[in-house]
């Protein structure tokens, strides 16, 4: 899995004994290809930070596709700036891969800049280690949507979580989505 484009945001959850399985932390949702094959809730006895964090888990050690906790804000007070999104990140028997993900929107359905650290992944287990993303948001853009996912078994919690705009020194992670061409080219296949 390259993509999770068709993501709407989410944060993530635990398997630990003081999390609510059942119901994202407020404002967050689940999400994903298979967000029934994973649990999210608040985790009041696992912190970076404060008093809770969110876990994003697997229900078995089947699970497949993935789950994402996210969420999801209008663009409009990024639109032309640099976006950066970090949280603090502490996995458990991730098997396959985890990694938080931001998405640039525009109009209708398209996709503008996007990053979900699959190039980077987190796998196995970790201790709380912050993780960000930055990419640019066109003034074209309309929403902005983040979190945390998770592809396979495992258990990931999320905590501490930041996004705010940075300057232009700062490098991006992601990639813009590819622009098309104005017209048509190479037609006949000689080039």
């Amino acid at each position: 899995m390259r993509s999770v484009s068709g993501l709407l945001p989410i944060l993530a959850l635990c398997a630990v004994a003081q999390v609510s399985a059942s119901e994202p932390p407020k404002d967050w949702v689940l999400a994903g290809s298979n967000p029934q094959e994973y649990n999210v809730g608040a985790d009041r006895s696992n912190a970076h930070s404060g008093k809770a964090s969110a876990l994003l888990a697997s229900k078995s050690d089947a699970a497949k596709g993935f789950g994402t906790l996210l969420q999801m804000v209008q663009a409009g007070s990024f639109q032309g700036k640099r976006l950066k999104f970090t949280a603090y990140v502490r996995s458990k028997d991730v098997r396959d891969w985890a990694g938080l993900w931001l998405r640039v929107d525009g109009s209708g359905s398209s996709q503008l800049a996007f990053d979900n650290m699959h190039d980077r992944p987190i796998k196995g287990d970790s201790d709380w280690q912050p993780y960000s993303i930055v990419l640019d948001v066109p003034k074209e853009a309309t929403a902005i949507a983040f979190g945390i996912l998770l592809s396979g078994p495992g258990e990931v919690w999320i905590d501490t979580g930041t996004l705010e705009t940075v300057d232009k020194t700062v490098p991006t992670t992601g990639t813009p989505a590819p622009q098309m061409p104005q017209a048509p080219s190479n037609l006949d296949f000689e080039q």
